[in-house]
């Protein structure tokens, strides 16, 4: 009996690995096929594949919201390393530094309202990508 059940487990060992390969191809070239109507289809394609947060087998609209999120979570860290400098009493002197950064934290505050309006966009309109922001 024993080996029967080692017959089965390794088929079943075998499936699900193929079966993952093979959903994993799929979401690599939806990505890939999304990616290329960006203006840095390697860069997009990367990240995104390396983020883990597109679903399998993803319908458009998936990847655009799995790369809105994406973009949001970078923008919070970007903002939060300007927040740094600026707090940073070393750099309170230095004029050209805080008027850059504040310049900086400005321009991420308008990235997040656009990234807020490009997902709820997505949200309500549903397959009506084109009304989603370039950001």
């Amino acid at each position: 009996m024993a080996p029967h059940f080692h017959l089965c487990f390794l088929f079943f060992i075998y499936t699900a690995a193929y079966h993952h390969r093979n959903c994993v191809q799929a979401t690599s070239s939806a990505i890939k096929e999304a990616c290329k109507a960006t203006r840095f289809p390697k860069t997009c394609h990367v990240s995104l594949t390396k983020s883990g947060i597109v679903p399998t087998d993803p319908k458009p609209y998936q990847i655009l919201l799995s790369t809105l999120s994406l973009s949001s979570k970078n923008l919070a860290t970007a903002e939060s390393m300007v927040q740094r400098i600026l707090k940073d009493k070393h750099n309170a002197d230095n004029h050209n530094l805080t008027t850059t950064a504040e310049l900086c934290v400005e321009s991420l505050r308008h990235s997040v309202y656009r990234l807020t309006s490009s997902k709820k966009a997505l949200l309500t309109t549903g397959i009506e990508i084109k009304n989603v922001f370039d950001y």
